[in-house]
């Protein structure tokens, strides 16, 4: 059970790193324009 939900929190972590990276790619497009 314990195992179950860190596995959830970890892969939450996971892709919400994604998306700040994804949103970081944007505001230096962006910035580049």
């Amino acid at each position: 059970m314990c195992k179950a939900i860190f596995n959830t929190i970890n892969g939450l972590n996971i892709e919400g790193k994604k998306h700040v990276f994804k949103f970081r790619n944007n505001i230096d497009i962006n910035l580049k324009k």
